[in-house]
Protein backbone atom coordinates (compact mmCIF):
# COMPACT_ATOMS: atom_id res chain seq x y z
CA UNK A 1 0.00 0.00 0.00
CA UNK A 2 1.83 3.39 -1.21
CA UNK A 3 2.09 5.87 1.66
CA UNK A 4 0.79 9.24 0.43
CA UNK A 5 3.46 11.90 -0.24
CA UNK A 6 5.63 9.45 -1.58
CA UNK A 7 7.03 8.36 -4.26
CA UNK A 8 5.84 4.55 -5.19
CA UNK A 9 8.30 1.69 -4.10
CA UNK A 10 9.80 -0.08 -7.52
CA UNK A 11 9.29 -3.69 -7.39
CA UNK A 12 12.48 -5.50 -7.75
CA UNK A 13 13.95 -7.55 -10.57
CA UNK A 14 14.06 -10.23 -8.53
CA UNK A 15 15.04 -11.38 -5.23
CA UNK A 16 18.43 -13.95 -4.81
CA UNK A 17 18.08 -15.65 -1.83
CA UNK A 18 18.82 -19.42 -0.51
CA UNK A 19 14.95 -20.06 -0.22
CA UNK A 20 14.01 -18.82 -4.04
CA UNK A 21 16.86 -20.97 -5.58
CA UNK A 22 15.97 -23.70 -3.04
CA UNK A 23 12.00 -23.49 -3.98
CA UNK A 24 13.00 -23.83 -7.50
CA UNK A 25 14.86 -27.02 -7.76
CA UNK A 26 12.67 -28.68 -5.23
CA UNK A 27 9.76 -28.01 -7.74
CA UNK A 28 12.22 -29.42 -10.84
CA UNK A 29 12.80 -32.44 -8.68
CA UNK A 30 9.25 -33.41 -7.71
CA UNK A 31 8.49 -34.16 -11.46
CA UNK A 32 6.27 -31.44 -12.56
CA UNK A 33 8.97 -30.58 -15.40
CA UNK A 34 6.08 -30.27 -18.30
CA UNK A 35 5.74 -26.39 -17.28
CA UNK A 36 8.94 -24.38 -15.97
CA UNK A 37 9.14 -23.66 -12.62
CA UNK A 38 7.55 -20.32 -11.80
CA UNK A 39 9.78 -17.73 -10.05
CA UNK A 40 7.74 -15.66 -6.88
CA UNK A 41 8.71 -12.19 -7.25
CA UNK A 42 8.43 -9.86 -3.92
CA UNK A 43 8.82 -5.89 -4.20
CA UNK A 44 11.39 -4.89 -1.89
CA UNK A 45 9.90 -2.95 0.70
CA UNK A 46 11.14 0.58 1.32
CA UNK A 47 12.74 1.56 4.54
CA UNK A 48 11.59 5.13 5.95
CA UNK A 49 14.36 6.76 8.74
CA UNK A 50 12.38 7.98 12.14
CA UNK A 51 12.57 11.47 11.00
CA UNK A 52 10.64 10.85 7.68
CA UNK A 53 8.03 8.85 9.44
CA UNK A 54 8.07 12.27 11.74
CA UNK A 55 7.44 14.17 8.83
CA UNK A 56 4.78 12.25 7.69
CA UNK A 57 2.52 12.17 10.12
CA UNK A 58 3.27 15.88 10.76
CA UNK A 59 1.95 16.54 7.58
CA UNK A 60 -1.23 14.52 8.48
CA UNK A 61 -1.69 15.91 11.15
CA UNK A 62 -1.63 19.38 10.33
CA UNK A 63 -3.98 18.47 6.77
CA UNK A 64 -5.91 17.20 8.97
CA UNK A 65 -6.50 19.77 11.26
CA UNK A 66 -6.81 22.54 9.03
CA UNK A 67 -9.73 20.32 7.42
CA UNK A 68 -11.44 20.21 10.60
CA UNK A 69 -11.22 23.71 11.09
CA UNK A 70 -12.41 24.56 7.61
CA UNK A 71 -15.14 22.36 8.87
CA UNK A 72 -16.27 24.05 12.30
CA UNK A 73 -15.68 27.43 10.65
CA UNK A 74 -17.72 26.60 7.40
CA UNK A 75 -14.62 28.40 5.22
CA UNK A 76 -15.22 27.90 1.98
CA UNK A 77 -18.74 27.31 2.30
CA UNK A 78 -20.16 31.16 3.21
CA UNK A 79 -19.84 30.22 6.52
CA UNK A 80 -18.96 32.18 9.72
CA UNK A 81 -16.19 34.73 9.27
CA UNK A 82 -14.62 37.06 11.81
CA UNK A 83 -16.55 40.00 10.58
CA UNK A 84 -20.07 38.32 10.54
CA UNK A 85 -19.19 36.58 14.40
CA UNK A 86 -18.26 40.55 15.33
CA UNK A 87 -21.14 42.02 14.41
CA UNK A 88 -23.27 39.11 16.45
CA UNK A 89 -21.40 39.96 19.57
CA UNK A 90 -22.33 43.69 18.97
CA UNK A 91 -25.80 43.29 18.57
CA UNK A 92 -26.07 40.98 21.81
CA UNK A 93 -24.43 43.54 23.66
CA UNK A 94 -26.63 46.35 22.34
CA UNK A 95 -29.40 43.99 22.78
CA UNK A 96 -28.30 42.99 26.81
CA UNK A 97 -27.60 46.83 27.40
CA UNK A 98 -30.97 47.92 26.10
CA UNK A 99 -32.49 45.10 28.45
CA UNK A 100 -30.49 46.18 31.44
CA UNK A 101 -31.52 50.13 30.91
CA UNK A 102 -35.22 49.30 30.62
CA UNK A 103 -34.58 47.11 33.95
CA UNK A 104 -33.10 50.08 35.52
CA UNK A 105 -35.35 53.02 34.25
CA UNK A 106 -38.38 50.51 35.63
CA UNK A 107 -36.72 50.37 39.04
CA UNK A 108 -36.20 54.12 38.98
CA UNK A 109 -39.66 54.79 38.12
CA UNK A 110 -41.40 52.71 40.69
CA UNK A 111 -38.44 53.46 43.52
CA UNK A 112 -40.09 55.22 46.34
CA UNK A 113 -37.23 57.13 47.21
CA UNK A 114 -37.22 59.17 44.27
CA UNK A 115 -40.96 60.49 44.64
CA UNK A 116 -41.81 60.73 41.05
CA UNK A 117 -45.91 59.35 41.86
CA UNK A 118 -45.83 57.81 38.44
CA UNK A 119 -48.93 55.46 37.63
CA UNK A 120 -48.03 52.00 36.71
CA UNK A 121 -50.41 51.84 33.84
CA UNK A 122 -47.48 54.88 32.59
CA UNK A 123 -44.21 52.83 33.38
CA UNK A 124 -44.39 51.34 29.89
CA UNK A 125 -44.29 54.11 28.02
CA UNK A 126 -42.32 56.37 29.57
CA UNK A 127 -39.14 53.67 29.88
CA UNK A 128 -39.55 54.01 25.89
CA UNK A 129 -39.45 58.33 25.88
CA UNK A 130 -36.68 58.12 29.11
CA UNK A 131 -34.62 54.75 26.71
CA UNK A 132 -33.86 56.91 24.05
CA UNK A 133 -32.47 59.91 25.78
CA UNK A 134 -30.18 57.70 27.57
CA UNK A 135 -26.44 57.71 27.41
CA UNK A 136 -24.22 54.69 28.21
CA UNK A 137 -20.70 54.78 29.70
CA UNK A 138 -19.14 50.54 30.23
CA UNK A 139 -22.66 49.05 29.53
CA UNK A 140 -24.69 51.68 32.24
CA UNK A 141 -26.53 54.39 31.25
CA UNK A 142 -25.15 57.14 33.19
CA UNK A 143 -28.18 60.04 32.69
CA UNK A 144 -31.36 58.42 34.72
CA UNK A 145 -32.51 61.72 36.06
CA UNK A 146 -32.16 63.79 33.07
CA UNK A 147 -33.58 61.62 31.13
CA UNK A 148 -36.26 61.27 33.46
CA UNK A 149 -37.14 65.17 33.79
CA UNK A 150 -36.89 65.78 30.43
CA UNK A 151 -39.88 63.34 29.72
CA UNK A 152 -41.97 64.50 32.87
CA UNK A 153 -41.60 68.39 31.00
CA UNK A 154 -42.41 66.88 27.55
CA UNK A 155 -45.46 65.00 28.98
CA UNK A 156 -46.06 65.79 33.14
CA UNK A 157 -49.12 64.18 32.66
CA UNK A 158 -47.61 60.33 32.60
CA UNK A 159 -46.35 61.38 35.98
CA UNK A 160 -49.48 62.23 37.62
CA UNK A 161 -50.91 59.07 39.95
CA UNK A 162 -53.86 60.65 41.08
CA UNK A 163 -57.32 58.39 41.74
CA UNK A 164 -60.34 59.88 39.53
CA UNK A 165 -63.54 60.50 41.56
CA UNK A 166 -65.70 58.20 42.35
CA UNK A 167 -68.76 60.00 40.62
CA UNK A 168 -66.41 59.95 36.97
CA UNK A 169 -67.16 63.95 37.20
CA UNK A 170 -70.27 64.07 37.31
CA UNK A 171 -70.40 66.26 40.75
CA UNK A 172 -68.59 69.00 39.16
CA UNK A 173 -72.07 70.46 36.85
CA UNK A 174 -74.78 71.73 39.50
CA UNK A 175 -77.37 71.36 36.65
CA UNK A 176 -79.53 68.25 37.19
CA UNK A 177 -79.16 65.80 34.88
CA UNK A 178 -82.07 63.50 33.77
CA UNK A 179 -81.95 59.83 35.13
CA UNK A 180 -83.63 57.74 32.34
CA UNK A 181 -84.30 58.30 28.72
CA UNK A 182 -87.28 59.69 28.66
CA UNK A 183 -86.12 62.38 30.79
CA UNK A 184 -83.17 63.35 29.16
CA UNK A 185 -85.50 63.21 25.93
CA UNK A 186 -87.69 65.94 27.43
CA UNK A 187 -84.89 67.73 28.57
CA UNK A 188 -83.28 67.88 25.20
CA UNK A 189 -86.38 69.01 23.38
CA UNK A 190 -87.10 71.41 26.44
CA UNK A 191 -84.09 73.37 25.50
CA UNK A 192 -84.97 73.41 22.05
CA UNK A 193 -87.89 75.21 22.99
CA UNK A 194 -86.06 77.77 24.95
Amino acid sequence: MPIEGLPAAEPAAQANTPDAGATNTAAQQSGAGAQPAQQTETPAEKTFTQAEVNAMIANRVKSGLKAELKKLTGDGEGGVTLETLQQQLNEERSARQALEARATVREFLTDTRNQLNVNPANVAVIEELVNGRLQFENGKPTNIKDAINAVKALAPALFTNQPGSVEAGEGRNTTARPTDMNAWIRSAHAKKAA
